[in-house]
């Protein structure tokens, strides 16, 4: 059994905003989730109470800086529930899914699930197995022996004083979101004005992606017309653009159509691409092309300068799209739009 003096330190913690779940035992799932991941950037949590004691039910989300990658953690207390353990009453089990598999690993802590500790699934229908030593308390000698190692300078340390206080900002960012009701930025727990440096975060994402346009953008008409004279030369430059690599396997026939715009006539093109072999055909735009796209001239000018998204401008109803959607989104990794 956790004898009580174990349990009492944690208390003092929950007392302070740091539960024995999200934060105590979070450490594990933290480190693990920056170990797997990355280090995060920004982190939303909502944690609720049952009993007022144990910090669950809750759900952690966090993104990775730098990254297109994004976590999540789901804790749950089952009060009635028997779990099988031979060590604390708790299981974790994580799930890594990635662009060519899935990374399976269980029984982290308890043996709620049977089976093999790691599986991976890559598209076969049989999944790889990994064979480990999966012991809770093998976790520990590991880490005491590292820990003996390190003070011999046999090793370094399995953490750095600085990966380990990237991990603790990880979990005060986790508390911090769940007293303040928002997502926290890791950053801003070093800053000394950490609401005015969140808004300029928020502010800068919002720009980034998109989203609602300021008051002035809302009031004047769309700019983008300064740019149609450049349209048609940048449309042949998408020949050079063009990445082989991502478009993979990719045979299509696009039509483009830049309707006038600023002084600038219609202009109309086909895009042939065969795997590596790229055709610009300039003056007609092939009407059994999968995917037509028409725009004003400097709206699409605008987009291949990358001063225009091209989400931006569909939900704008500035780009219109007719056949087969979906070929937009290998006509962005293709062309880097």
């Amino acid at each position: 059994p956790v004898p009580a003096s174990a349990w009492e330190w944690r208390m003092r913690e929950k007392s302070a905003g740091r539960g024995p779940v999200a934060f105590d035992h979070g450490h594990h799932l933290w480190s693990t989730g920056w170990f797997l991941l990355g280090s995060p950037d920004k982190v939303h949590a909502w944690i609720d109470s049952i009993d007022g004691i144990v910090d669950c039910r809750g759900v952690v989300t966090w993104q990775v800086r730098d990254s297109k990658r994004m976590g999540s953690c789901e804790l749950m207390h089952a009060h009635d529930l028997k779990i099988q353990s031979d060590y604390y009453a708790n299981d974790e089990w994580i799930e890594v899914t990635g662009s060519r598999g899935i990374l399976f690993i269980r029984r982290c802590t308890g043996n709620i699930h049977s089976g093999p500790v790691i599986q991976i699934y890559s598209g076969h229908r049989k999944l790889e197995e990994v064979r480990v030593k999966s012991d809770w308390a093998g976790g520990f000698e590991g880490a005491t022996h590292n820990f003996i190692n390190a003070i011999r300078g046999i090793e370094p340390p399995r953490l750095s004083g600085a990966e380990g206080r990237e991990i603790l900002r990880f979990a005060l960012a986790v508390a911090r979101s769940v007293q303040i009701q928002r997502a926290v930025f890791v950053d801003e727990l070093d800053h000394p004005f950490p609401a005015w440096y969140a808004w300029r975060r928020r502010r800068a994402e919002r720009k980034r992606l998109g989203g609602r346009p300021g008051l002035l953008q809302r009031l004047l008409p769309d700019r983008t017309g300064k740019y149609a004279p450049q349209a048609d030369a940048l449309t042949r430059q998408l020949l050079e653009r063009y990445n082989s690599q991502a478009a993979g396997d990719w045979r299509v026939s696009l039509a483009l159509i830049l309707t006038a715009d600023s002084g600038v006539p219609e202009q109309r093109y086909t895009l042939r691409i065969d795997r590596k072999d790229i055709q610009l055909e300039e003056g007609q735009a092939d009407s059994t092309a999968v995917l037509t796209l028409t725009c004003p001239a400097g709206v699409w000018a605008a987009i291949l300068l990358k001063k225009k998204r091209i989400e931006t401008a569909v939900l704008t109803g500035r780009l219109k799209a007719d056949g087969k959607v979906e070929e937009g989104l290998k006509l962005r990794s293709a062309f880097g739009l």
